[in-house]
């Protein structure tokens, strides 16, 4: 009748499942349940019991209040304290002095533990009932409870591990195990979450690794200095997320590199347009400072060119002192130093040659002929110097003498005519001939008034000629009118 009841409420607790496990024989006792191996050596609970089958098997209550000493909270500790109460009501029963008496019987608590066992949901309150009646009245009953108790345990812990598995295989060996569980349905749910889990981590894995790809490859991109990397990102991620971005980097690539490429045409070409174009398109550009420097060197060098030109092609000495004082340290300011002495000299032997060409003696082609004696005009300044020396020259006055004389074909200095009332009057006449002026002979190169004018600015106002008048040869000493 026992068993029936336990069965029954059992079924009631648990389900039929788990009584589907259990087998209870109709007075055998059933033997412990399995318990997992453990560490060699008595575990914890094994020397708890050794202490309490001391408090059992003890006559007076000392091993039993040894027993609660060590363990005041143990599995046994209310039976110990019942077994102390016993022993101690034992121990001082008052006994006849001559009368022998039976000993008082002891509280039988046994069934106050089977109840705890009998209502109880775990297997603790059924163990400790076998801790103290092993062999008691219910202890196939309780037995049994502890391996029906054990058993539903087991299926609810591989229940919880199927519930907390990522894998299918702890649910499948749950259904496998426990077909007619209650549980089995939850655990097929519990299948098709994991497997929506596996797809959901499949899934992003893959969203996770192309990202990783696009991210990788735009990066290449985004550090590329030509457009082939952002090329490559778009030919394999045509809509990605960074695919606008790649094709705005190859746009300001290509552009950059135009830009480059006019910089260069500026940079290491001919002539300022290159220069000129890549600042109209690139105002602000990377080498605008480097095409403007370059533009105004190309513009300096155009205007030290034509300033030089107009330096070579000159006869004058201007245009290449005009350029040395633009370019003193340009390309050809020795050259145009050298042509400004050229043009300088061959000017100056210009000047002297017109003056020597223009003369009416002999003296401004000798002076020539001192300063260029291989000049240009050397040979004609001598013909001119020969020609001059035999040339008859106009009738000269005297002012400070009062004398008209004149250089004759033949050299001579002859006197044209006496000025009345001169200083000369009485001295000198008509037709005279001099022949020297203050002991020097007349210098036929020289004017006669040149030369008479000179003689008196070195004598002080008085010159002395010689006179050749007919045959004979007179004096006169004439001095200059105040």
């Amino acid at each position: 009748m026992l068993r029936s009841i336990i069965l029954l409420l059992s079924m009631l607790l648990f389900g039929t499942a788990a009584m589907a496990q259990i087998i209870i024989g109709p007075t055998t006792p059933k033997p412990a349940p399995t318990r997992p191996p453990v560490a060699s050596g008595p575990s914890a609970i094994e020397i708890e019991r050794a202490a309490f089958n001391a408090c059992a098997a003890a006559k007076t209550p000392g091993p039993c209040r040894q027993y609660l000493a060590r363990y005041p909270r143990g599995s046994w500790a209310d039976i110990a304290r019942g077994r102390i109460s016993d022993l101690e009501a034992a121990q001082t029963a008052p006994r006849p002095a001559l009368v022998e008496r039976t000993p008082a019987p002891t509280v039988d608590r046994e069934p106050q533990f089977w109840a705890a066992c009998d209502a109880g949901t775990t297997v603790a309150a059924c163990e400790k009932y076998l801790g103290g009646y092993p062999s008691g009245r219910w202890a196939v009953d309780a037995r049994a409870k502890i391996a029906v108790l054990n058993a539903v345990a087991q299926e609810r812990a591989s229940f919880a591990q199927c519930q907390a598995s990522t894998a299918p295989g702890l649910c499948e060996t749950f259904i496998a195990t426990y077909p007619n569980s209650s549980l089995v349905a939850a655990a097929k749910a519990q299948i098709g979450v994991i497997a929506g889990q596996a797809a959901q981590r499949d899934a992003a894995a893959r969203a996770q690794a192309a990202a990783d790809q696009d991210r990788r490859a735009f990066a290449a991109c985004d550090a590329a200095t030509a457009s082939g990397p952002c090329e490559a990102y778009l030919a394999s991620f045509p809509t990605g997320a960074s695919a606008a971005a790649a094709r705005l980097k190859i746009g300001t690539l290509a552009a950059s590199q135009q830009e480059r490429t006019a910089a260069a045409a500026c940079l290491n070409g001919v002539g300022a347009a290159p220069c000129e174009q890549y600042l109209a398109t690139y105002p602000s550009g990377s080498s605008a400072a480097a095409a403007r420097a370059r533009l105004t060197g190309l513009k300096t060098a155009e205007a030290e060119r034509a300033a030089w030109a107009q330096c070579q092609t000159s006869d004058v000495a201007l245009p290449c002192e005009r350029y040395l004082a633009a370019y003193p340290a340009g390309a050809s300011a020795d050259a145009a130093r050298t042509l400004i002495a050229r043009i300088n000299s061959a000017e100056q032997e210009r000047t002297a040659w017109a003056l020597c060409e223009a003369g009416k003696t002999a003296f401004p082609c000798e002076k020539y002929l001192a300063s260029f004696a291989t000049g240009r005009y050397a040979d004609a300044a001598r013909t001119r110097i020969k020609v001059l020396e035999t040339a008859e020259t106009e009738p000269e006055m005297v002012p400070a003498l009062g004398l008209v004389v004149k250089r004759s074909d033949k050299g001579e200095f002859t006197v044209v005519s006496v000025q009345q009332f001169s200083s000369a009057m009485g001295n000198v006449f008509g037709g005279d001939v001099i022949l020297k002026i203050n002991d020097q002979p007349a210098n036929p190169r020289e004017t006669p008034r040149a030369a008479l004018e000179r003689a008196l600015a070195a004598a002080s106002g008085r010159v002395k000629l010689l006179i050749r008048r007919g045959p004979a040869a007179v004096t006169a000493v004439i001095r200059a009118r105040p």
